[in-house]
């Protein structure tokens, strides 16, 4: 039986140079897209701007949400049921002081997400 721990050390080095634009990209968008009727490349826009502006504590973000996620897989995954539901919510609750404020953009009405636009 062979060890996938070689496997692993050669993906973590290749995706580590690509780690910074990905988290750059998620910070704000997810949480803008579902709040505003905005399109894809608006709200990447506007999540890069916003790390830009605050490259400090978007680099102490993108380690708790590491430690969070890291302290939920070592519990066997049981972990995970507490820390998304909370690194989601503190997301969302950034995205709402780093963006929401600016009045870009038409705001989604109550209901009005995909599913509602479906019928």
């Amino acid at each position: 039986m062979s060890s996938n721990w070689p496997d692993l050390s050669a993906h973590r080095k290749a995706a580590s140079p690509t780690r910074p634009r990905k988290i750059a990209i998620a910070v704000v968008s997810v949480p803008m897209l579902l709040d505003r009727e905005i399109n894809t490349m608006s709200a990447i826009g506007a999540s890069i701007e916003a790390v830009r502006r605050n490259v400090g504590p978007m680099i102490v973000w993108a380690a708790l949400i590491a430690l969070f996620t890291v302290a939920g897989l070592t519990t066997f995954y049981v972990g995970l049921a507490v820390t998304l539901p909370l690194i989601g919510h503190a997301t969302w609750h950034a995205y709402k002081d780093l963006i929401a404020q600016a009045p870009k953009g038409r705001r989604r009405k109550a209901g009005a997400g995909a599913s509602a636009k479906r019928s």
